[in-house]
């Protein structure tokens, strides 16, 4: 587990002071004969004895009777304002960022050495040369295999190229008729679509009303003749009429969507209730200089009402006042329809007249459908056809396919199949040359990685075989610390974050978090901890491998804060027994808001550790934040400046 150390507020309640015990006495006399020596000793230790119980019942006395006047003198200070860290710390491990072992792969003699231990080298620094020519024949001889492998790539491609020329022309015909029959797909999906706009522009030989109405005005027909497309009526809701008004803006908050209104038409002496339908926010200015938004205001019609009839409409607001608009407006139709004929052809019935009512899908105007028949039976007939082409080509295609020899395109796929197996060969060959140049390199070795020769095992002229480890190198110039961080503040450290490190000397370095392990999660009793990686510099190799390393990372912070001392603060049950926080402030006089609170008694013997109201001080409950290891925050109760009560001087009574 980690060693986790969090500041926390503590309150430490008065000890209870013990009289001093007498010394007990000798258990067992002197032996005898130790003459005159011993009695003199006796004599100095009874005088000691009696001096310390002289003083020490002196000192017991003055502590049992003590006042307040005992206490010394009052240490206090001002409250101030600063910046407060809260902090988690602990510790982890220092290690080097990464080590490289160079180990020989083949036997050899070593030529030359450039490096000697606790050398520091940088990544391409050469290192040392050995000869082997054990390691020179086995990269020639993965060479030969290279070359070998790609003489096969080239005769297994060549036997491709062979087997595909005896079917390119079937394939090529292949794909023009697939080209093809896509080509005659598309046109006969383009003749039933053609198809299908005929059957259903037959429901356009008749012409229908929308809705229930009245013919405004129509057009002529004659039963009998060829009438062509175009116009034929147009049709008026008569049922509903509206009416379009304009208000001023001063009534724009009492007029809503909905609300009734009285319709009055002069012309038939009628008042007639409608609604407001529409409020459309227009800026009609009328020749007075006012402005106005439109309502529009719907109402039934009973059969008298007509188009361009002067109307008014009146509402009320909520206090019962009439709202009434700029000027008379006229009716309209609240809709109108204008209907045409699609398809020409013989009038076969024909049922218009001016100002005549209709129904909702009452016929007005039928025309004959011999013209759209005829189209409807050409249409049929190519289609037809064009299904005959197209099971002609799908019958071609398969007769195509057929054709294509089995065996050629056997042929291709078998020389296809040698083809990835030459090439894969060469992909071995090359993966053993680059192996064994890899060896070949560790006899004219380089170092791989920035960092410290940590053991060099060779010198000039020494023979060297197979499985030797010879140099190994260890990157101290960047280290890493792992630590371990609670479930509790893990929220509060993320990549990138930098972590303040300590060695056991108080040497200060600075952790980057490189990584958070999620996977190597641990919980023992109740606690979950997460390794945290934290990167350190360390390019003047002070910090040590191994080093135990001490962390501490902020957790929150508040600046610009009101602070006192810890010690400020003490703790004491209000009138309902809830603990409050206290803190004793200097006042000239008594404060009007002093709390209730109830106050420990003090046996005698024991101190007071508080102040009184005739020192000067006065208890105030405070809201408390932050703190850390000598300073709390204040967020409520006591202000920058309010001179705080500390605590009492020691008396010195070494006088006695």
């Amino acid at each position: 587990m980690p060693d986790l150390t969090k500041i926390t507020e503590t309150q430490t309640a008065p000890k209870e002071v013990q009289p001093p015990r007498p010394t007990p006495p000798p258990s067992r006399k002197s032996p005898a004969g130790q003459g005159r020596k011993k009695l003199i000793k006796r004599l100095i230790a009874l005088g000691v004895a009696a001096a310390v119980f002289g003083g020490g019942g002196f000192a017991l006395y003055r502590f049992l009777n003590s006042s307040d006047d005992t206490l010394g003198e009052i240490y206090a200070t001002p409250a101030f304002i600063g910046t407060i860290q809260s902090r988690v710390s602990g510790q982890g491990n220092a290690k080097a960022k990464e080590t490289a072992a160079i180990t020989l792969t083949q036997s050899g003699v070593v030529q030359e050495v450039f490096v000697t231990s606790g050398q520091t080298v940088m990544a391409g620094d050469p290192l040392y040369t050995i000869y082997s020519q054990a390691a020179e024949d086995a990269v020639k001889a993965a060479k030969d295999n290279v070359t070998e492998a790609q003489k096969r790539v080239s005769d297994a491609e060549r036997g491709v190229v062979t087997a595909q020329r005896a079917v390119p022309a079937a394939q090529e015909a292949l794909e023009r008729q697939k080209s093809d029959l896509v080509k005659l797909n598309e046109q006969l999906a383009k003749l039933n679509e053609e198809l299908a706009e005929l059957n259903n522009s037959k429901s356009d030989l008749t012409v229908r009303a929308p809705r229930a109405g009245k013919i405004l005005k129509h057009e002529s027909f004659t039963v009998g003749k060829d009438a062509s497309p175009g116009p034929v009526c147009t049709i008026a809701d008569n049922q509903t009429m509206k009416l379009s008004l304009y208000y001023s803006y001063a009534y724009e908050s009492s007029i809503y969507t909905g609300q009734k209104a009285q319709v009055s038409i002069p012309s038939l002496m009628k008042v007639q209730e409608g609604r407001v339908e529409q409020i459309n926010r227009v800026n009609f200015i009328s020749p007075e200089g006012g402005t106005f938004f439109e309502v529009v205001v719907s109402l039934s019609n009973p059969g008298a009402l007509t188009k361009d009839m002067a109307a008014t409409a009146t509402m009320t607001d909520s206090d019962g006042n009439d709202i009434y608009p700029y000027a008379d407006g006229k009716l309209d139709y609240a809709e109108t329809w204008e209907l045409e004929l699609k398809i020409g052809g013989p009038v076969l019935s024909v049922n218009l007249s001016d100002h005549a009512l209709v129904t909702a899908g009452q016929a007005l105007l039928t025309v004959g459908d011999k013209e759209i028949k005829d189209k409807i039976e050409d249409k049929q007939d190519e289609i037809e056809a064009q299904k005959e082409s197209i099971k002609a080509k799908e019958k071609e295609i398969k007769t195509q396919q057929e054709e294509v020899i089995p065996d050629a395109k056997e042929g291709i796929k078998t020389a296809q199949e040698a083809v990835e197996t030459a090439k894969q060969g060469v992909a071995d060959a090359q993966q053993k040359v680059e192996e064994e140049l890899e060896k070949l390199a560790d006899f004219n070795a380089v170092a791989p990685i920035d960092g410290t020769v940590t053991s060099c095992a060779i010198e000039p002229g020494q023979e060297v075989k197979s499985g030797d480890t010879v140099v190994m190198i260890s990157n101290t110039v960047n280290m890493l610390v792992t630590i371990n961080v609670t479930d509790q503040n893990i929220a509060f450290i993320k990549p990138g974050n930098t972590v303040d490190l300590v060695d056991w000397n108080d040497n200060m370095f600075i952790g980057t978090v490189t990584s958070i392990d999620m996977s190597k999660v641990e919980s023992d009793q109740g606690m979950t901890t997460y390794p945290v990686t934290l990167t350190v510099d360390n390019l003047d190799g002070s910090l040590m491998e191994g080093t135990t390393m001490r962390y501490s990372f902020v957790t929150s912070q508040s600046d610009d804060c009101v602070q006192v001392p810890t010690a400020c603060i003490q703790y004491f049950p209000d009138s309902e027994g809830s603990r409050c926080a206290v803190v004793f402030v200097q006042r000239d006089a008594r404060p009007d808001d002093v709390p209730e609170l109830e106050f420990p008694t003090f046996e005698p013997g024991q101190k007071r550790t508080f102040p009184t109201e005739e020192e000067g001080y006065y208890p105030v409950i405070v809201e408390t934040g932050l703190y850390d290891t000598q300073n709390v925050e204040i967020k409520s109760g006591v202000e920058a400046g309010d001179n705080v009560f500390v605590n009492y001087t020691v008396t010195d009574y070494s006088g006695w």
